[in-house]
């Protein structure tokens, strides 16, 4: 805007223009940086908007744009096939292209830029595309979920509720208690009492109670959980189908909301990032062996940015506005994968209930859609579900929010 005004100016004070000047065009080809553009669904044709690099001469006097073309580069830097349509001016100007792609890679950071002649210059813009799963198959409960669980049968379990046809409800626990699914394992937690049971025959079998003390994390596996209390980390399982104690970690072990699991290994991320001397954050994740259970880290791993979610292993860092994937090796260390520019206004944050971890970070949009990041074949995906009027809570297996007419939307993590 401030080129705009001084270039105007100039062309007011210019003996060259007679009179008042009529319409001013484009002028300058200096190469800008690219404009996040946001982001896009992948359902169809992905269309940008790229206005021509401006600076003025007086209409008719001065060298305009007549054309334009452009070029979009896949997340793999592969051009693709696009179509452009020139926007033009009261004088015949080519003022900005409209560009269309689809993204054939799927998911991921695409970039377009125009190219203006002979003058206009060359300007970019990134656009994310996102997994659009507005329209996958979902799950309407009749009622509003604080915590929601999905079992391997098709059952929901709803604060506490076990949901059956025709309202036939079963209360398993008090809607105060924390709750999460794993395979065919239902645990629950409240207090000093962890409880679980396993689907066996599409019914729930109860395998007992366990006295924890107070937790403040816990990570739920399909045959144990590894609870995280001051002072202790204790793996719990079943064996004979029974609640037992299976170890004790070194109580040293506290770690951050993204505890994950994979290959027989705990994957341990430190609570905070650390600062290096160059004022970059890191974070450190060590593993420890879960099957059996060992007290001491095997390997860890210094990754660039700080924890924001993870699952099996993979891990997402985010250091300003760049996100990161990193996948699990045979040896336990973590390598990076693939790296994202976030578009201007997204933001990562953490689930509300984060006690039971292994959750995906959420990408909030200022208009309200449900945005969730996920990594799939080492590659970040993002996905658009429906909006959700008072917030959603993204699971490492669903994610669920309140809907507009008083029920609950879910949506299963599928491939």
């Amino acid at each position: 805007m401030r080129a705009l005004a001084l270039a105007v100016t100039c062309c007011l004070l210019l003996s060259g223009c007679p009179g008042p000047p009529l319409v001013c065009s484009v002028a300058d080809a200096r190469a800008e940086p690219p404009a996040q553009e946001g982001w896009q669904d992948d359902s169809g044709p992905v269309s940008v908007l790229l206005p021509a690099l401006m600076g003025f001469a007086c209409s008719g006097e001065g060298p305009v744009a007549s054309s334009a073309t452009a070029e979009v580069l896949s997340p793999t830097n592969v051009s693709l096939p696009v179509t452009v349509e020139a926007q033009r001016d009261g004088i015949g100007a080519t003022v900005a292209a409209r560009v269309t792609f689809l993204p054939a890679e799927g998911p991921g950071l695409y970039l377009a830029t125009a190219t203006f002649l002979p003058v206009g210059g060359r300007p970019t813009s990134q656009i994310l595309v996102v997994r659009d799963r507005r329209e996958a198959p979902s799950t309407r409960l009749p009622r509003r979920c604080r915590t929601l669980a999905a079992l391997p049968s098709g059952a929901w379990v709803c604060d506490g509720l076990l949901l059956g046809a025709g309202g036939a409800d079963t209360r398993l626990f008090a809607p105060e208690w924390e709750v999460a699914a794993a395979g065919g394992t239902l645990w629950a937690h409240h207090g000093n009492t962890l409880m679980a049971w396993r689907e066996l025959d599409g019914a729930l079998q109860p395998l007992g109670e366990f006295a924890t003390g107070y937790i403040f994390r816990a990570l739920a596996l399909e045959d144990r959980l590894v609870l995280f209390a001051p002072g202790r980390v204790q793996v719990v399982t079943f064996p004979n189908g029974g609640l037992q104690l299976e170890a004790e970690l070194s109580p040293s072990l506290v770690a951050h909301a993204a505890v994950t699991a994979h290959a027989g290994r705990l994957y341990l991320p430190e609570p905070q990032p650390e600062m290096d001397n160059f004022g970059n954050q890191n974070h450190r994740v060590c593993t420890v062996a879960l099957a059996p259970a060992q007290a001491a880290p095997e390997t860890c791993t210094v990754l660039r940015g700080q924890v924001v979610g993870g699952w099996n292993g993979d891990y997402l860092t985010l250091e300003g506005v760049t996100l990161r994937a990193w996948a699990p090796t045979q040896d336990g260390k973590l390598l990076l994968t693939d790296t994202l520019l976030l578009p201007a206004g997204l933001f990562t944050a953490e689930p509300a209930d984060a006690l039971f971890s292994g959750h995906w970070p959420q990408l909030p949009d200022p208009m309200g859609a449900a945005l969730v990041t996920r990594v799939r074949g080492g590659r970040i995906a993002v996905e658009h579900f429906a909006s959700m009027p008072e917030g959603f809570i993204s699971r490492r297996d669903l994610v669920f929010g309140a809907l507009a007419d008083g029920g609950t939307g879910a949506w299963t993590h599928t491939p």
